[in-house]
């Protein structure tokens, strides 16, 4: 459960197991994995109601998601775990006008970063990497993107040594302050060519 020790919530994640389907029904903003887990859907705080045994995330803000699918939105990645990035979204574009975005967070699963096979979402994408991504899908569990064609991916990178940005050379990202070499799902659009 995602409370700390004076029983208090904790904010939570997309994705944050917060119990079983055996203790509880998953109530809103939450949603039940393939094994059975409720996990959450959205960025918030979570509330259990002990009278019909269900858990849901109260989100702080705004309850509306401003995106649609196919829109295309640019943003920082805040977490990556094994078969997710979660991004921070930062601006939208749709039809090619750039709307304004209130705030939010937007998640690539494994199978949605490349055509390719991907071994390891770490080798696409790092904390603190900037990038584009397509809107694939808006739900009450939230915004899932992809980064599947050429243009969308990492736009702008960081060294993980030194944390300098990364300059592309060819289809290698360098880092120009102490050497280091790095790999990404690389965007035609990155800045340091």
């Amino acid at each position: 459960m995602a409370h700390d020790v004076k029983g208090e919530s904790k904010l939570v994640f997309p994705g944050t197991v917060l119990g079983t389907e055996e203790e509880y029904l998953a109530g809103k903003n939450a949603g039940v994995d393939d094994n059975g887990n409720i996990v959450a859907c959205v960025v918030g705080k979570e509330e259990i109601n002990p009278r019909n045994r269900s858990i849901e995330i109260k989100r702080s803000g705004k309850n509306a998601i401003p995106f649609e699918a196919n829109d295309t939105v640019i943003g920082r990645v805040s977490l990556v775990k094994e078969n997710s990035a979660v991004i921070e979204l930062a601006g939208a574009e749709r039809n090619g006008m750039e709307k304004k975005v209130l705030r939010g967070v937007a998640s690539i699963m494994i199978r949605m970063v490349d055509r390719g096979f991907v071994k390891q979402l770490s080798d696409k994408f790092r904390i603190g990497d900037i990038v584009k991504a397509r809107v694939v899908s808006v739900s009450t569990c939230g915004v899932d993107c992809a980064t599947t064609e050429s243009e969308f991916g990492v736009i702008k990178a960081f060294c993980r040594k030194c944390r300098q940005p990364l300059h592309l050379f060819g289809m290698q990202l360098k880092c120009l302050n102490c050497g280091n070499a790095e790999t990404r799902k690389i965007s035609s659009d990155y800045v340091l060519k």
